[in-house]
């Protein structure tokens, strides 16, 4: 079984612009998308 965390958009914002990977916590097509268009980077 799969166990379920509670992650807020704000922790998956927060991960990308301290370049941590986020591969875990969204979808490949989303993260491609979000860093094509440098999303979230400081």
């Amino acid at each position: 079984m799969t166990q379920q965390i509670e992650l807020s958009a704000t922790f998956i914002r927060k991960s990308i612009a301290e370049k941590k990977n986020a591969q875990y916590f969204v979808p490949d097509p989303v993260l491609k998308f979000i860093e094509s268009k440098s999303l979230y980077r400081r």
